[in-house]
């Protein structure tokens, strides 16, 4: 055990505390009030209903979820509640963590505020992600892991961060490295027992798999595809898999990436840390750097948000800050408490300014509202498609809070899954074999493999229900595919989303000729019939939320839906002729906010009309 850097005026456990009260804090002033981006529609209705979420499953967080939701609350903000308490005993956790490797008060208080309030860690905190859970089950096995009788519990501690997040396993080296004393050949083998132990958490996914629950990620009911749901198989092409050009891209942003999650100071105080723990505590350097080297994981995961992969990386940062502290106040021989205590107001000081604007963009019913507006365009009995994570866990949820039960959602990014093809046909009549299906396709790229599968998708799932696109399925890759060329598709605006329908009703719309007697007697218009359809969706849709600004990647993107789908009806009129319509379309979506890139397109058709 390392010697405490001074026992400070105050006891640690009420020092770490308030740290992680003062974190809270910060958590509840940004908290989402509802469901929010990414995965948490997904997670709060596998909480709620004790499902699977997507690999690795999270069991641990599912049933906690589920103790959340019973509180009399929407269920998305009481799961999100929990996420912040979470979150903020992980800060409360980096404190004391601090402490056992030898960090003074205010070092180690500056390092777990410094941690809270980086960008990533601050904006996951503001609603229910698997991150909070991850960083308190890793910092507590680190806290462990540094007292000499607490091997045991490190070791438990960290089976359950692998069955939560088995991508946590990449910590190992550098947990080795802090507790290499305390490790002989009598101790190693319990510990990996206690570790299977831990471990084993993770077959929550499987027992719950055979109950058959309503969320059900996968089927993971045998043992060989609860292996693959908990390794993330299905997502082998993400892993490692950045390109080579890209991966050098991201390695190079990599020190203004630290910047702008935790400010420069942070940065220039780790690399004092590195300097003198180099001349004094080298094993303690040697595991903080490993854990800080987890980050070229994280950069090298072929996703856009790849920033939460880095979390463990950025833990390591903050400590190394906190080490950089001591060094520094340790170069003075009076005044050193004053002059850590500075240090550490700047280092926490810098990340709550720069983050909490991002951070405070959480409080929005911007996803709730968009999976309701969605709702409000779907027919009965439809098959809604879509292609975000985004857009479907939004639509899910609204749906569960509605009790719609007529749907048919399909993530056509998921249609390459066999398991989740036994999913989607589940009580309904097979159709297709999926490796028959699927076999003419090998070796076609995946975009194209999908807009293959899509058409089988639609004839399986179609029993007399009409078909909705997704904005976010109309893609290039959608227009080109065999749905619209090769089979007749064609595209019928309805708000936010388009229905599937075919060119000759499409022609029949664009005809000055009313079709038939019973039409005309009615004054049958074709323009004035698409939109008012349209018309009165934006009238009945909750647009507030969408005319904020957002600079979150995943609230941005919904955000984006309104112009866009405003920007697909003015297209449309204009290839059907209703240059009025179109006119107005395309105004109303200049005046929603959007990026420059799409506000160029829309003026783009906008300058095709006539003057």
């Amino acid at each position: 055990m390392r010697k405490l850097a001074g026992r400070g005026k105050l006891p640690d456990p009420v020092v770490a505390v308030g740290a992680g009260l003062t974190a809270l804090a910060a958590y509840l002033v940004c908290l989402c009030p509802t469901v929010g981006p990414g995965d948490s529609g997904e997670l709060v209705l596998a909480a709620l209903r004790l499902g699977i979420a997507h690999p690795p499953g999270y069991p641990m967080l599912a049933w906690l979820g589920r103790l959340a939701t019973l509180l009399p609350l929407e269920p998305a903000l009481a799961a999100n509640l929990l996420g912040v308490l979470l979150a903020a005993g992980a800060v409360a956790l980096t404190f004391l963590a601090g402490r056992r490797l030898g960090l003074s008060q205010s070092a180690a208080v500056a390092a777990a505020l410094a941690f809270g309030l980086s960008r990533t860690f601050w904006v996951n905190a503001t609603g229910f992600e698997v991150y909070g859970l991850s960083m308190l089950l890793l910092v507590a096995t680190l806290l462990l892991a540094q007292i000499p009788s607490g091997l045991y519990a490190a070791a438990f501690l960290l089976g359950l961060c692998l069955a939560h997040q088995p991508a946590l396993a990449l910590a190992l080296p550098a947990l080795v490295a802090l507790t290499w004393p305390a490790l002989n050949r009598r101790r190693i083998l319990p510990a990996l027992l206690l570790l299977g132990l831990g471990f084993s958490a993770s077959l929550g996914i499987l027992f719950r798999a055979l109950a058959g629950p309503e969320i059900n990620w996968g089927d993971p009911g045998s043992l060989s595809r609860f292996w693959q749901h908990l390794t993330g198989s299905q997502y082998a092409d993400l892993v490692l898999g950045t390109p080579a050009r890209e991966f050098l891209k991201r390695l190079a942003g990599l020190p203004g990436t630290w910047f702008t999650e935790l400010g420069l100071p942070a940065v220039l105080l780790a690399l004092a840390g590195i300097a003198g723990l180099f001349r004094g505590e080298r094993r303690l350097l040697l595991g903080l750097v490993l854990l800080l080297l987890t980050g070229l994981f994280g950069l090298a995961h072929n996703v856009p948000d790849y920033q939460p992969q880095l979390l463990p990386s950025l833990l390591a940062l903050v400590l190394l800050a906190g080490a950089g502290i001591n060094r520094l106040a340790s170069l003075l021989r009076r005044g050193r408490t004053v002059l850590a205590a500075a240090l550490g107001v700047v280092t926490v000081a810098i990340p709550l300014v720069a983050n909490l604007p991002l951070a405070r963009e959480s409080r929005t019913t911007l996803v709730r509202d968009f999976g309701t507006n969605i709702l409000l365009s779907l027919p009965e009995g439809a098959t809604f498609c879509h292609s975000s994570d985004v857009t479907g866990n939004a639509v899910r949820y609204a749906a569960r809070l509605q009790g719609r039960t007529d749907l048919t959602v399909v993530s056509v990014e998921r249609l390459l899954s066999r398991t989740y093809w036994y999913q989607l046909q589940k009580g309904q009549p097979a159709v297709f074999e999926f490796d028959t299906a699927l076999e003419p396709l090998v070796g076609l790229p995946r975009p194209e493999r999908i807009q293959h599968m899509l058409p089988k998708a639609l004839g399986a799932l179609l029993l007399g229900g009409p078909a909705i696109m997704a904005t976010d399925m109309l893609t290039e890759q959608f227009f080109a595919g065999p749905l619209m060329k090769e089979d007749g598709g064609a595209l019928l605006p309805l708000g936010i989303v388009a229905e599937l329908t075919s060119r000759s009703e499409i022609q029949e719309l664009k005809s000055d000729d009313p079709p038939g007697n019973i039409v005309l007697v009615l004054g049958w218009d074709p323009s004035g019939s698409t939109n008012r359809r349209n018309e009165s969706l934006w009238q009945r849709y909750e647009l507030a939320s969408a005319r904020r600004t957002y600079r979150q990647p995943g609230l941005a993107e919904v955000q984006l839906t309104y112009p866009a789908a405003r920007n697909n009806f003015g297209m449309f009129c204009l290839d059907m002729g209703w240059t009025d319509l179109a006119r107005a379309s395309l105004d109303s979506a200049l005046a929603l906010p959007s990026t420059p890139e799409l506000r160029r397109v829309i003026l783009r058709h906008r300058s095709r009309l006539p003057d």
